[in-house]
């Protein structure tokens, strides 16, 4: 065993690497020159300094690797400190396929195809004009009959073609034709909803075809009725009925839009970064229960070169239209009883028609698409300029009740946010060989600390030795071979583990080590080589995103090899409680390293990043406030609807179809409408 102290100086020699730039880092006076003895408890002392240094041999670390210790089992799963090292998974091992979600083969095809990804950029363009041109002539003539229906309501001086009592023919072709006009529009709607309903699946699209079919019934028969008696007619459900389809074709519009702008990203040739869920297996408790998250639903994300499954999420069924799909077949009922009872009332058996009819066009549920997808195309559309893909309510459904995001210390800290200060060197160690080693441990092993060496190398990679038997030791640092040699790179607790002779620690007070800077330790054959200043400042496009995440209440887990990331510098940096930060332990570590260090072919487009921390903060924020906000509105406009309902049945039985005009049912579904869209009237989406 060779024995060495420090202080002892050796002979110069002439380094065969290059360095660029290396700056000394400030000394106190006298530092380096050779020490002497000092006369108390055996230590040596600076001539012109005041910190002593124990007089701690050196032990070589042997020539050989020694064997890794063997594997203990945790007591406490996903506790820190557990492990003390874990290997650095190369780039060529495949990471092990999750069945977190079930990838749809046509729909990923399509989009890997750059032919049938052209096709369907142009459905999306033809069906947006085809929708743009419908709610133009809806809008127009929803407004001509809303108006002609509103009119008594404020004056008694009515036109008589607007009359039905002065000139009902005239009446009812007018809304015969303008009605029949909107309903031949929506053709495909009618078509889709029968097509469900023979299907035995009704929904919303069933209600709104069932309604055009029963209004449009309704305003023939009365029509014909009234060219052959001559007899005064009540009023007709024509303007309700266009203003559910032009509500409706703005939903339609807003999903069709959202679609199109997620669409593009989508289809980018790029690896994007898609979000996923930690699945429920057994080998995945570590990382779910890490930092004390015993049931967390914990969000991580993976790179992949392709989405797939974009068609198949974007227009997944919400909640608003699951619970509208659910309330549809109860208010045909009510329409029956209502038009039942009302004709006995009325005397009439077009006024029950007509209680039938109105009952009807109010339960259609109008708002099923609006409610929803308005918001959320508000929200994608933002997002979007972000780097972020929101894909429409499968997102919501999926991340919104997430309550921890698990990053990489890469993405808390990215290129340009660590910057080295100085640096000194130790023992007549060539410090450029000493830097070169380090850095073929670190920019292998990678993390923020590889931003430096990057730098410092100049694109000159091919320069760095090979380094092999790369690990990370649990808040410690990184260790490897390089050339036969030991090399360590982490902080004072590792250097000391390993038998390194170390200067005091006042000595880091000196340098300047503060919140944000660190000291961080090189040695070489197990000698102290170099000691580096480094500072983490990441920018504020990252801190911000990252500090509303957490409001939001997301707690942060962080994967990392660097040893100067941890909980309080995160805390501190970023500015957030440190409650809501943690670590991953050493196997918990492992696991995450295995899910994410390789390039998949294919994954989820439920959310998708283009890999900035910012934006993935932003999407994720983004699905925990729109779920709750969005499950309020849908129900909000749903008691709306329920409420407005009951109101209008209850009249229908009392009075028959005297008070349920259609001026009142104009104004019950414009109180839905409002409702329905109270994430964008209070500006709680952004």
């Amino acid at each position: 065993m060779k024995i060495s102290f420090i202080g002892k100086r050796k002979k110069d020699r002439v380094s065969p690497y290059p360095i660029n730039v290396m700056s000394v880092m400030p000394v106190p006076e006298g530092w380096g020159d050779r020490p002497k003895p000092s006369s108390a408890h055996g230590m040596f002392r600076l001539s012109k300094g005041e910190i002593p240094f124990e007089r701690l041999p050196v032990r070589l670390l042997p020539e050989k690797p020694a064997p890794p210790p063997p594997e203990v089992e945790d007591k406490v799963i996903g506790r820190l400190n557990e492990d003390n090292q874990r290997e650095i998974l190369p780039e060529q091992v495949e990471p092990p396929q999750l069945p977190v979600y079930e990838e749809d083969g046509d729909d990923y095809d399509e989009l890997r195809d750059k032919v049938r990804t052209n096709e369907i950029r142009l459905q999306f363009i033809e069906q947006t004009r085809q929708i743009t041109f419908r709610i133009v002539v809806e809008a127009i003539i929803a407004l001509f009959l809303c108006v002609v229906e509103l009119i008594p309501l404020f004056t008694r001086n009515v036109p008589a073609m607007f009359d039905p009592k002065q000139g009902p023919v005239t009446y009812l072709a007018l809304h015969l034709l303008l009605g029949g006009f909107c309903v031949a529009l929506n053709k495909d709607l009618l078509a889709a909803g029968y097509k469900k309903l023979f299907a035995k699946k009704p929904d919303g699209d069933t209600m709104l075809a069932s309604v055009s079919t029963v209004v449009m019934l309704h305003i023939v028969s009365m029509f014909v009725w009234c060219l052959i008696k001559r007899l005064p007619v009540v009023r007709v459900c024509a303007a309700p009925m266009t203003l559910a389809l032009l509500v409706n074709d703005i939903g339609l519009l807003c999903m069709t839009l959202r679609s199109a702008r997620n669409f593009r990203f989508c289809a980018l040739r790029s690896v994007k970064h898609s979000a996923m869920l930690v699945g429920r297996e057994e080998q995945f408790d570590e990382m779910v229960a890490a930092g004390g998250h015993n049931r967390a639903k914990m969000i991580y994300t993976v790179r992949a070169n392709h989405l797939s499954g974009f068609l198949r999420y974007s227009s997944e069924e919400d909640f608003c239209e699951h619970i509208s799909s659910k309330i549809s077949p109860y208010a045909f009922i009510a329409a029956l009883v209502a038009g039942l009872v009302g004709g006995l009332v009325a005397k009439s058996f077009f006024g029950g028609f007509y209680c039938f009819c109105a009952v009807m066009t109010l339960g259609a549920p109008i708002c099923r698409l609006l409610c929803i997808n308005a918001p959320l195309a508000q929200a994608s559309s933002r997002l979007l300029k972000k780097g972020a893909m929101l894909n429409g309510w499968a997102a919501i459904d999926e991340f919104g009740s997430a309550d921890v995001l698990a990053v990489s210390s890469d993405a808390l800290f990215p290129k340009g946010s660590v910057r080295l200060l100085s640096v000194k060197a130790y023992n007549s160690i060539e410090v450029d060989k000493a830097v070169l080693y380090a850095a073929a441990v670190v920019t292998q092993a990678g993390g923020p600390l590889a931003q430096i060496f990057e730098e410092l190398l100049e694109k000159r990679g091919d320069i760095l030795p090979r380094a092999e038997g790369i690990r990370y030791e649990n808040e410690m640092g990184v260790s490897g071979w390089v050339n036969d040699k030991p090399v360590l790179v982490g902080n004072r607790r590792m250097l000391e583990l390993h038998n390194c002779a170390m200067p005091s620690k006042d000595y880091e007070k000196i340098i300047g080590k503060s919140e944000n800077r660190s000291a961080v330790y090189i040695s070489v054959s197990g000698r102290l080589a170099a000691v580096m200043l480094v500072e983490y400042r990441p920018p504020a496009s990252t801190i911000i995103p990252v500090q509303r995440l957490v409001e939001s209440g997301v707690s942060l887990v962080i994967y990392t090899c660097d040893s100067n990331v941890t909980a309080e510098q995160i805390s501190t940096i970023y500015r957030i409680p440190k409650r809501l930060v943690s670590v991953l332990s050493t196997r918990a570590g492992s696991v995450y390293d295995e899910l994410t260090h390789t390039v998949r072919d294919s994954a989820p487009a439920v959310l998708a990043t283009n890999g900035k921390l910012s934006a993935l903060a932003e999407g994720v924020k983004a699905c925990v406030r729109l779920k709750g906000m969005l499950t309020m509105s849908s129900i909000l406009q749903l008691a709306c609807y329920v409420l407005g309902l009951m109101l209008l049945v209850l009249l229908c039985i009392l009075t028959g179809d005297a008070a349920a005009e259609p001026s009142k049912l104009i104004i019950m579904q414009l109180i839905c409408i409002i409702a329905s869209l109270f994430p964008l009237v209070t500006n709680t989406v952004k």
